[in-house]
């Protein structure tokens, strides 16, 4: 009985030891990413610059409007989209034209049709990837200005431009 129970303390050492490497492979292959620009539906870092969003509206809408919420949750702007998959250009402003001050922001969509909501989801956007991160559920990414995404949310992977 002790043997057994000696084995299959020696065994699961031996599977956390592997899940490690495997850890460190994944890591290893996140290496590559550094220095190239991500896709996801992580949290905005403004720096006062334009952000390109790349919305993906509901199929049948027809209407998409833009939510900013700030890092405390508050609504800071909303505006409309044109219903499309094109790229757009955030240029960070409140819901008056003024200048947001830098710093994180959730934004979503929502996609309309004849006025009512859909679908409501997180707009995805490039940003650059400074840091790979080993975690105990797996590697996530830190993006520019500190934000933090799985690695399995990545869609998109491109050279930095």
């Amino acid at each position: 009985t002790f043997s057994g129970v000696e084995q299959q303390v020696r065994t699961n050492q031996l599977l956390g030891d592997m899940q490690s490497r495997f850890q460190q492979m994944g890591m290893a292959e996140m290496a590559s990413w550094i220095g190239k620009e991500a896709r996801s539906d992580a949290a905005v870092h403004f720096d006062g610059s334009p952000v390109t969003l790349s919305p993906n509206p509901a199929v049948g809408a027809t209407g998409l409007v833009l939510s900013v919420r700030d890092a405390q949750g508050n609504l800071v702007s909303r505006e409309e989209l044109p219903v499309s998959a094109a790229p757009y250009q955030w240029l960070g402003a409140d819901m008056a034209g003024n200048p947001l001050p830098p710093g994180t922001y959730s934004i979503t969509q929502d996609s309309l049709i004849d006025g009512e909501t859909v679908d409501s989801r997180a707009v995805e956007h490039y940003a650059r990837v400074i840091e790979a991160r080993g975690t105990g559920t797996g590697t996530n990414l830190v993006l520019e200005g500190g934000v933090e995404v799985a690695s399995t949310r990545i869609t998109a992977l491109r050279e930095a431009s």
